[in-house]
């Protein structure tokens, strides 16, 4: 037992400084917003009733919506409260995974630790814009975590049937992020590790024949035209290879054929029953590029851009890093301490949020520094100092919060949280609102999620417009002769035709007069009544 609680709680104390800390969270600042307006009008019909985005509801698939909005109703709790507590769970078990690989592979409790804290560090992934660790308590941040914990129990030797059970999970959640884990157990048939899967696939395909509120009928057979695939391009440029920069390639190509040299170094301690996930991976996330550049853009096949295969090169990053780490560890306790400083680099690199292909001084710096750090956390962890590496390794996250580039600071300004409340007074169903002078800026998707009332047309909006050809239509229209740089002059007659209600100008003055209705405490926001 206290063996057990001497590493639960490292594992935890590192798992809520990763939350909280570095690389951290964020709320209502990416897909959240997206998800919680859903959430909301699933809790409350009125809510945000006439908004666009009821119409590219996308949770067929996915059992996040049923259980976070059964936790919501068990426990009274507002949704952030209950996503942080999902996050911090998966985070937490994703934590166990690493570890348990670490163990694996002959590390000692601590080293195995380490090894965890600093996976869970997190990558950015230039080129499909994901994240390693999501900053955002979204379904693919809860899934990646299990797929962790799932190959972690594999190589720890438990029964393959109940390994599988967290892969099965995630794939609840969003089987996007572990298809290709997936296509390599059945490759390998193992049919005891994807039972869960199976069953999962069965239930999730039950669920959606009764999945509550508005949910669209996602074409999966059909090919792009042209203009829905313009569409996409601007909107979603991360799934089109040839509107990534090419440095993202070489990222993939720096950081694949590490995961596979760590791979290869560890050959004779990886349990054979995950040898083959550490070297196939990182292949089947190359091979999506061709894949790509084939059924997507020459093919226009218009399943590519809802699944989005590209982010499987997620595995070349999340491998570099956690076999990296456990090689990194191995030579330092042999006393090979340049070879483990080697093997940091790039793991620590990828930690510091940063794209290391384009690393300033500054950034060089602090990864020396940090590297530095880690080889004298494994040096404590082999002496009898050993109890000063844990608070040590705890205080390397509050370091990455000053020189790495962790979550943002929040968009929530007193004044958007005084705007988004009068809005919510107002009772649903109200008003339409519309903010003319933001552009691309993710303030109206924040107001929309606080007040509960529909916004006619904003960036964030358009987040569905891989999934369904008739919602990328209406958004682009919006977005093209409203809101998009060049757009027509403002024309009010126009905006009342369209349903608009509410005006809420942040710059611009009125084009005719308006009875102002509202002015935020610090004067940032000004609603005026179009109707």
């Amino acid at each position: 037992m206290k063996r057990a609680l001497a590493v639960a709680l490292p594992l935890l104390a590192l798992t809520l400084s990763s939350v909280f800390v570095y690389p951290g969270r964020t709320y209502l600042q990416s897909d959240t917003q997206i998800y919680i307006p859903i959430f909301e009008h699933l809790l409350n019909p009125a809510a945000i009733q006439g908004d666009l985005l009821l119409q590219g509801v996308h949770l067929r698939y996915t059992i996040y919506d049923e259980v976070t909005l059964a936790l919501r109703r068990l426990s009274g709790l507002d949704f952030e409260w209950v996503l942080l507590g999902q996050q911090i769970l998966f985070r937490y078990l994703g934590a166990w995974g690493a570890y348990l690989l670490a163990r694996a592979c002959g590390l000692g409790a601590l080293a195995s630790v380490l090894v965890s804290g600093g996976l869970w560090l997190g990558a950015f992934v230039y080129g499909p814009a994901i994240i390693t660790t999501e900053y955002e308590p979204v379904p693919r941040g809860f899934a990646v975590p299990l797929t962790v914990l799932s190959v972690g129990l594999l190589a720890r030797g438990a029964p393959a049937l109940w390994a599988g059970v967290p892969l099965g999970i995630a794939f609840l959640y969003h089987a996007p992020a572990i298809w290709p884990v997936l296509l390599i157990a059945v490759v390998l048939r193992q049919g005891r590790f994807l039972a869960a899967t199976a069953a999962s696939a069965l239930l999730l395909a039950g669920l959606s024949i009764f999945q509550p509120g508005p949910a669209g009928a996602q074409s999966f057979f059909s090919i792009l035209d042209t203009p829905h695939a313009h569409i996409q391009q601007l909107r979603a440029p991360y799934n089109w290879l040839y509107r990534w920069l090419p440095r993202y390639i070489w990222t993939f190509a720096i950081t694949g054929p590490l995961a596979l040299a760590a791979a290869w170094r560890l050959r004779g301690v990886l349990p054979p029953l995950v040898r083959p996930y550490a070297l196939w991976l990182p292949m089947v996330g190359f091979a999506t590029i061709p894949a790509s550049l084939l059924l997507q853009e020459r093919l226009g096949w218009a399943l590519l851009p809802q699944i989005q295969p590209m982010r499987a090169l997620l595995y070349c990053h999340l491998l570099c890093q956690w076999l990296g780490l456990i090689c990194a560890a191995l030579e330092l306790r042999e006393g090979h301490w340049l070879r483990g400083a080697a093997w940091l680099l790039v793991p620590l690199s990828l930690a510091l949020r940063g794209d290391f292909l384009q690393f300033t001084p500054a950034d060089w710096t602090a990864q020396a520094a940090l590297a530095l750090a880690v080889i004298a956390l494994a040096w404590l962890s082999q002496q009898h100092w050993a109890a000063f590496a844990l608070p040590l390794l705890l205080a390397v996250p509050w370091a990455m919060a000053t020189y790495g580039h962790g979550a943002a600071p929040s968009l929530e300004s007193p004044d958007l949280r005084a705007l988004s409340e009068w809005a919510k007074q107002q009772g649903p169903g109200s008003a339409m609102y519309f903010f003319p002078d933001l552009g691309r800026k993710p303030e109206p998707g924040v107001f929309r999620a606080r007040s509960l009332q529909p916004v006619y047309a904003c960036w964030k909006q358009g987040g569905q417009v891989n999934y369904f050809a008739a919602y990328a239509y209406a958004w682009h229209e919006r977005w093209t002769n409203l809101l998009a740089p060049g757009h027509a002059a403002m024309d009010y007659a126009d905006l009342r035709r369209r349903g608009i209600t509410r005006l809420i100008l942040t710059q611009d003055a009125p084009h005719e007069p308006l009875p102002l209705l509202y002015t935020s405490p610090g004067g940032r926001y000004r609603v005026y009544a179009l109707r």
